[in-house]
């Protein structure tokens, strides 16, 4: 079967209701890209089967795919570092970022702005020149230009002019000369169209409710006048007129008599949902975000999934699937911070999803090349007070006791 794409109409789309909400996502066909388009050129008709956010993730696989970039994303810490070592008093500007959200709640609006759009807007809150916090834009309602004289960029949002000093702007697969980056979604719009076209033809295989082609057989011989009535009562026609019945919601059950059958000539329900199609939709749609197969609760034919090879799964994701995304956010986050200052997600966690085998490593790390401290960092935990360290290192420096089978 050809590559296709569906997704069954009962996903539940509970949290990405509020984003889209809050984001406007419907608008977005007026709005995005407008710094680039002519004078007078007007965007084409949006329909049900054109590639946007809002479409996209409306499908469950690039649903299921953003929503493990949010969740990985959002609960991350963050810390600002000086010559790589973890400053122990954390920035207010890291703490809370925003004086409207919590930071889970901007981290994942940032995250989602770069995912469905490419692009991350933060309008700066100042107080006599010093930033104290900063607020996430709508990406689609930002417009960026430059000044065609003097080449400045500048920024359009809600009726207003801000300068690059006010909005920090981050971007995602952008080429050289273009002002706003672009999405996975912008940028495999085909894939993502195809799939929509394929889930609109499931769903109107099952939403007609005609009845489908097919043959009616008897064992009886029959009379034209029959065969009539009884293609009447099989199309839900006036026996009598052939008129079509106002029924459409009564019960679809025929009754069929002297001996017929019937011998349907369209698909069977298997084929009209495209399963393998969709079982392919979600292997491209996860190649497409980069995320592993694994994490998107699907499983490749012919792969043998074990502990080992899953983990690898999942260390490959953080570094070369969510650290793209992270580091954005650690720039413009590193902007806002002191001279020689810089922000960093804390990872480790994700890239170690084994308990045990990340306490071992700790054990071998500490008094060779880390310290007490940076280990209860990378574990997100408070660090030790000087009595704590005090005891601690007279526990390490106490005499051991001798085994009872080593004793003379």
């Amino acid at each position: 079967m050809s590559a296709g794409h569906s997704c069954p109409s009962f996903i539940c789309m509970g949290m990405f209701s509020s984003f889209i909400d809050r984001f406007a996502l419907g608008r977005a066909a007026s709005i995005v890209q407008r710094s680039e388009m002519l004078p007078g050129i007007k965007p084409p008709v949006r329909s049900s089967t054109v590639a946007t956010p809002e479409n996209a993730t409306s499908l469950h696989s690039v649903y299921r795919a953003v929503e493990i970039l949010l969740n990985a994303g959002a609960q991350l810490s963050i810390d600002s570092k000086r010559s790589g070592i973890i400053i122990p008093e954390q920035p207010a500007i890291l703490r809370r970022p925003s004086l409207d959200d919590e930071r889970d709640d901007f981290i994942e609006e940032t995250l989602m702005s770069l995912i469905l759009d490419g692009n991350m807007f933060w309008l700066r809150r100042q107080v006599d020149g010093k930033t104290i916090a900063v607020e996430a834009l709508n990406p689609f309602l930002v417009g960026v230009n430059r000044d065609p004289k003097t080449g400045r960029k500048y920024f359009q949002y809600q009726g207003k002019e801000y300068s690059t000093a006010q909005i920090i702007h981050r971007t995602r697969m952008k080429l050289p000369g273009q002002l706003r980056g672009r999405s996975v979604i912008q940028a495999a719009r085909e894939d993502m169209e195809a799939a929509l076209k394929t889930r609109q033809f499931a769903g109107g295989v099952f939403d007609d409710h005609r009845i489908i082609d097919g043959i009616l057989t008897s064992e009886q011989a029959l009379t034209g006048e029959d065969a009539k009535k009884a293609r009447y009562a099989m199309d839900r026609r006036d026996i009598e007129t052939g008129e079509p019945l106002d029924d459409a919601y009564a019960s679809t059950l025929r009754v069929l008599g002297k001996g017929m059958s019937f011998e349907s000539l369209t698909l069977h329900p298997k084929d009209a949902q495209w399963l393998e199609s969709q079982s392919f939709n979600v292997t491209v749609v996860a190649r497409m975000f980069g995320v592993p197969a694994s994490l998107m609760l699907a499983t490749l034919e012919g792969n043998s999934q074990t502990y080992a090879n899953v983990e690898q799964d999942w260390i490959g994701f953080v570094r070369f699937t969510l650290s793209g995304y992270l580091r954005k956010i650690e720039s413009a986050f590193t902007e806002l911070l002191p001279h020689g200052q810089a922000a960093k997600f804390n990872v480790e966690g994700l890239l170690r999803s084994d308990t045990l085998t990340r306490y071992k490593a700790h054990a071998m790390a500490i008094g060779k090349w880390a310290l007490p401290q940076e280990i209860r960092a990378i574990e997100n935990m408070p660090p030790l007070t000087d009595e704590e360290l005090e005891e601690l290192k007279q526990t390490e420096t106490a005499p051991q006791p001798i085994p009872v089978e080593n004793q003379q």
